[in-house]
């Protein structure tokens, strides 16, 4: 019992996000070991714990929370990201589209996913918010979710993501932009 109440004690704050039963989400396209993850998955990662306070650039608020998740950039780092050919042999012209269930994507740069701060861009698996019943609500989170920490604007943070990819934009006919919902 002693056990128990310690372990809620210690994470009872935290808690997992709406859907995290059944999510699953994959990481392909240029990389040597595509990866199919699960929550568990996610959480035998290290994690790091980031707060956000979300507003669209609709101005609407969505409230302030604490996410626990794993740096995009490990998760990258672990599948081996494999570029092929082309006028660099770096990977620096490559892009990460991630995308959610209901089918909106986040094209993110190369740049800021590998060389920026790996807390800027996690994918979270559990949530808190942190507003108390006095100062608002917040809406419910489902996860997995990509939280961009470094946009001004949350409006590239996904809810329910299913997969991430690499790619060469420089091989692709056209890269189309979505508008956002």
């Amino acid at each position: 019992c002693l056990l128990i109440l310690l372990c809620l004690s210690l994470f009872g704050p935290l808690s997992l996000c709406q859907g995290a039963e059944e999510a699953v989400m994959t990481v392909r396209g240029l990389v040597k070991h595509p990866q199919r993850l699960t929550f568990q998955d996610l959480a035998n990662y290290r994690s790091v714990s980031v707060r956000a306070t979300e507003v669209g650039q609709d101005n609407n608020f969505h409230g302030v929370y604490r996410y626990r998740g794993v740096p995009l950039q490990t998760l990258l780092q672990a599948a081996g990201v494999e570029k092929e050919g082309g006028d660099f042999s770096k990977a620096i012209d490559l892009a990460v589209v991630v995308r959610n269930r209901s089918g909106r994507r986040a094209v993110l740069s190369w740049a800021e996913v590998a060389y920026g701060r790996p807390a800027d861009l996690i994918v979270a698996f559990s949530v808190e918010s942190l507003l108390t019943k006095g100062q608002g609500t917040s809406q419910p989170v489902t996860c997995p979710k990509l939280v961009v920490g470094g946009d001004f604007y949350s409006d590239r943070s996904l809810e329910e993501i299913v997969a991430v990819e690499v790619f060469d934009p420089s091989r692709q006919a056209t890269i189309v932009s979505l508008p956002l919902p």
